[in-house]
């Protein structure tokens, strides 16, 4: 299995949950792994869009695309509803309503498409400002570092 990345070099960051996005791209390779075996690959991407409006602007996306098996219809149709099942021995769903929670969180969108046979791609795309929560959490964060600065 080869896993690669593909990350633009001027890539700025974007305002966000870092936990909830670690936690839903881990999901997203995780789930890749189950579906990958030899001679398949993992390639992660990232990429920031800054001018327009979000969605089709002012966005990180971020895919995750296998070689590995592939997704049936009525699987993809299912994979970010309350009815995800999950096609790993034993596997919940969970995963991919982690990836959903912490999109939605984030105002962003999430999509998938697959071919049985050839394999999977997952992206979401995020507002590079980030969401309320994030922008707030962010000034919160600020303003505390102020803090401690004026008390050093």
């Amino acid at each position: 299995m080869t896993l690669a990345q593909e990350v633009a070099e001027d890539i700025e960051p974007a305002v966000m949950d870092a936990k909830l996005m670690y936690n839903a791209i881990y999901n997203l390779i995780n789930n890749a792994l189950g579906a990958c075996g030899d001679g398949t690959s993992i390639t992660t991407r990232a990429r920031v869009i800054e001018e327009g409006e979000f969605p089709d602007g002012a966005f990180l996306e971020v895919a995750v695309a296998d070689t590995g098996s592939g997704m049936p219809e009525e699987v993809r149709r299912k994979l970010f509803t309350d009815d995800a099942v999950s096609t790993k021995a034993m596997g919940t769903g969970l995963g991919t309503k982690i990836v959903k929670n912490a999109v939605d969180a984030h105002g962003g969108v999430v999509w998938v498409e697959s071919v049985m046979g050839e394999g999977t791609t997952i992206t979401f795309r995020v507002p590079v400002d980030g969401s309320p929560a994030a922008q707030e959490a962010m000034r919160l964060a600020a303003q505390k570092a102020e803090q401690d600065a004026k008390e050093e």
